[in-house]
């Protein structure tokens, strides 16, 4: 029952985020969306219960950073929770997938921005979210992507904006090793400990959770940055 509390929260926030999204192409279109988005989500679930479960939860994460809807969160938690010894293992991999696909990401933003980026942005319902995106100047930029990849926000949002508006590759990659390792070991350390009970607790409040662990790594990073200066 945990591992279908905790896919049915991962659930509920891919249909909010994408519900603008499908309401643009129309009702026809939107049902249509609707029942892929509810064969994709059979398939994730089928990933815990597969003897490749690795590999799926390497490709889920590498395709949710650049345009896949379900977070990877849904398969990690469970699995860390059923095979608690492996906990670390499940994390690397990961948070290494989440890292490559957000290069694939950045690349649909660099080479495809007003093609493939936008209409990823559209489906899923980010364009205002982009606009807000963009709208930070570029000296605060790394603060944004530190604190988007943190909380359980679309990532694809931070990777192909990031190539859209040309950012530093080398500062997403940066960014990205830091804060989905931190997140994604986090998860899997939470499920690793308290077991498949906690999965209603994270519904809860995991985007709290997640926000304060941003602020704390914010933080910890400018007093480590002024202290080089000083």
């Amino acid at each position: 029952m945990a591992v279908f509390a905790l896919a049915s929260f991962g659930w509920q926030a891919v249909n909010r985020a994408a519900a603008p999204g499908m309401v643009a192409f129309g009702p026809a279109r939107a049902r249509r969306l609707a029942r892929m988005f509810e064969a994709l989500k059979n398939r994730t679930l089928g990933i815990i219960r597969s003897p490749h479960a690795e590999r799926g939860l390497f490709v889920l994460a590498f395709a949710e950073s650049s345009f896949f809807p379900i977070p990877p969160d849904v398969v990690l938690g469970p699995m860390a929770a059923a095979r608690p010894g492996k906990w670390m293992r499940f994390a690397f991999i990961c948070a290494t997938g989440s890292v490559l696909g957000a290069i694939l990401g950045y690349a649909i933003g660099y080479f495809a921005a007003e093609t493939l980026g936008r209409w990823i942005l559209q489906i899923f319902g980010l364009s205002a979210a982009f606009e807000h995106f963009r709208a930070n100047s570029l000296s605060v930029m790394p603060w944004v992507i530190l604190g988007q990849g943190l909380i359980p926000v679309p990532y694809k949002l931070v990777t192909i904006a990031s190539g859209m508006l040309r950012i530093s590759l080398l500062l997403l990659i940066g960014c990205s090793i830091l804060t989905r390792f931190t997140r994604f070991f986090a998860v899997a350390y939470v499920f690793k400990r308290y077991g498949p009970s906690i999965a209603p607790v994270i519904e809860k409040r995991i985007g709290l959770t997640l926000a304060i662990g941003a602020v704390l790594l914010a933080l910890l990073i400018a007093a480590y940055v002024l202290l080089m200066h000083s």
